[in-house]
């Protein structure tokens, strides 16, 4: 059996290496929402193993927005490699990081 802490890692580390290797000039990968917050929830699948029941929430932060398209893409591509029914990526350039109004999103990110 598998902790979920070490599964968390295994797929943070995917998610880095897989945005790192389709994006060339990501300045910051952040995971924000539940898994954030370390409050995601997990489940025991048939073998035993820990599995995240909740979606990923990653936020990136370039220079430049990327066309839906590309995003779309590096969902697909992480959803390939990891076992997850779904993965939000937004994204937000540094300018627009800096003009952050006060919202609930704005909040979770920051906390």
């Amino acid at each position: 059996m598998i902790n979920p802490s070490l599964v968390i890692d295994k797929y943070l580390q995917i998610i880095c290496d897989k945005v790192t290797e389709s994006i060339n000039l990501v300045e910051s990968i952040i995971l924000y929402g539940s898994y954030g917050r370390d409050e995601g929830s997990w489940y025991q699948d048939n073998e035993g193993n820990y599995q995240p029941y909740n979606d990923y929430d990653i936020l990136l932060i370039l220079d430049k927005k990327l066309p839906d398209n590309e995003i779309e893409s590096l969902k697909e591509k992480l959803l390939e490699k990891i076992d997850i029914r779904w993965i939000d990526i937004s994204q937000l350039t540094k300018i627009e990081l800096t003009k952050l109004k006060p919202s609930i999103f704005n909040y979770d990110l920051k906390k």
